[in-house]
């Protein structure tokens, strides 16, 4: 993800939790069970998840535990699309991340795997 979407998506975000904290100065009614796991909790721990900004009253109503899952879920599948782009754009096959990384220069093997090599370089820079 560029970092010109990133601050959008941020942006975005800010807004979404805007609306939320007016909502229930207006009157919006917390639960006090998770709408993922179920369980009870008190309504402060209770979170509000947005799948869409776009939707800020759309909220899924979840515990700090599932929504950390949330997120972590979500987090996997978004690097795991980028890897996938990542493999399309320099003509790589997904499966041979574990292959070593091939100095551009000399052209020997490195001590990563293309994989590794990936998230320590392409991935940081482009979240």
């Amino acid at each position: 993800m560029k970092i010109t979407e990133r601050m959008e998506r941020a942006r975005m975000a800010l807004a979404a939790r805007s609306h939320v904290q007016k909502a229930l100065r207006l009157g919006l009614k917390k639960p006090d069970i998770c709408e993922k796991c179920g369980k009870k909790f008190p309504i402060r721990k209770i979170h509000g998840h947005h799948s869409d900004y776009r939707k800020p009253l759309q909220i899924m109503w979840v515990c700090p535990q599932c929504h950390r899952q949330i997120h972590k879920t979500l987090n996997w599948l978004e690097s795991q699309y980028e890897w996938l782009l990542y493999c399309e754009k320099e003509k790589l096959d997904p499966g041979d991340a574990r292959l070593p990384w091939l100095n551009k220069k000399t052209g020997a093997p490195t001590s990563l795997t293309i994989y590794e090599h990936w998230r320590q370089n392409e991935y940081r820079i482009t979240r």
